[in-house]
């Protein structure tokens, strides 16, 4: 097909930066400039677009969300471990429950950063949202390769935190364990186990 039937889009691309402003269209972003936000409110944006908007910007807001609950929850971990370490005697069971306790806060730990990284996939995810529906609607022109890269980089991040939660996961797994085998040694030698249930189990 000749240059002079393909769409304006296709031609534009190869254009310069002065050329695109002589001709009224937005100039190309997505290397070095930012993405534009769009309005699920947009009248130019058919419906589809408008709920495929939607749908990425809801992500983000999901993404959020997580990160702020596992926060809290490596908070009230933290907090128990403080008190296991201060209040808890299981004389030789107290080591392996210091263990766990620094396990289950590892495992706390990689859900944060799991969360966090499903934050930026989210928010790559939306910018390249923003940028092929612009592109497609004629909104502006933007070049997606980067974009694209950019959801690809955090796609590789986020799968690197699930390995690494199950990781910690099996760690504390195992740390628990051998805390209960050693406990139950513990009791079966007669040792006072008040203090453990007065702190109670990890939340």
């Amino acid at each position: 097909m000749s240059a002079v039937r393909r769409p304006w889009r296709a031609r534009a691309r190869g254009l310069g930066l002065g050329l695109l402003i002589l001709l009224g269209l937005p100039p190309l972003a997505g290397c070095g400039g930012g993405v534009a936000p769009l309005s699920v409110q947009d009248p130019r944006l058919p419906a589809a677009a408008r709920r495929r908007v939607a749908d990425a910007e809801d992500a983000v807001v999901v993404a959020r969300a997580r990160v702020a609950e596992a926060r809290a929850q490596a908070g009230q971990l933290r907090h128990w471990r403080r008190q296991v370490a201060a209040e808890v005697q299981l004389g030789a069971a107290t080591a392996p429950l210091l263990a766990l306790a620094d396990g289950r806060l590892a495992h706390a730990a990689a859900q944060v950063s799991l969360a966090e990284a499903e934050v930026a996939h989210a928010q790559a995810r939306r910018s390249l949202t923003y940028a092929e529906t612009a592109v497609r609607h004629d909104l502006r022109l933007y070049a997606l390769a980067p974009l694209q890269a950019t959801v690809a980089e955090r796609l590789q991040a986020l799968q690197a935190g699930r390995r690494a939660v199950q990781d910690a996961r099996a760690a504390a797994q195992a740390q628990a364990g051998a805390f209960w085998q050693a406990y139950h040694a513990y009791v079966r030698g007669g040792g006072d186990t008040r203090s453990f249930w007065l702190v109670g189990a990890a939340p």
